[in-house]
């Protein structure tokens, strides 16, 4: 898959392998936050951004936020490179869906209402 060049904000290029998304450049960022704050109510989060561009008019349409809850990892806090890869893998899953909704203006995530991504089991 092609690139456009250097992805910044420790994004790194990634290719889906998804046939039709062969026209957007894809970055990727792996974030895993530490464990709440004692007696807090949240449960830790493993991270994955995906910044979106178009190949051919160099569009960006940003970032999706996805991310999954401690409840779904196997080995838990830290995250091991198993659970990032499981969580990479049910991302591709559902990405080019997710591109086209975004590019139609019609998803919308956040770090701080990012895409819950249940494992497929």
């Amino acid at each position: 898959m092609k690139c456009l060049g250097q992805h910044v904000n420790e994004f790194k290029h990634f290719d889906s392998g998804v046939p039709e998304m062969s026209t957007h450049d894809f970055g990727i960022k792996i974030r895993d936050d530490a464990p709440p704050p004692p007696g807090s109510r949240s449960e830790p989060r493993l991270y994955i951004y995906v910044s979106v561009k178009e190949l051919k008019s160099q569009r960006d349409f940003g970032t999706i936020h996805y991310a999954r809850s401690r409840t779904y990892l196997r080995d838990g806090f830290p995250s091991s490179q198993p659970d990032q890869e499981r969580l990479q893998v049910d991302v591709i899953g559902r990405l080019h869906y997710d591109v086209n909704a975004l590019v139609n203006g019609k998803l919308k995530s956040s770090e701080e209402d990012p895409i819950f991504i249940k494992p497929n089991v």
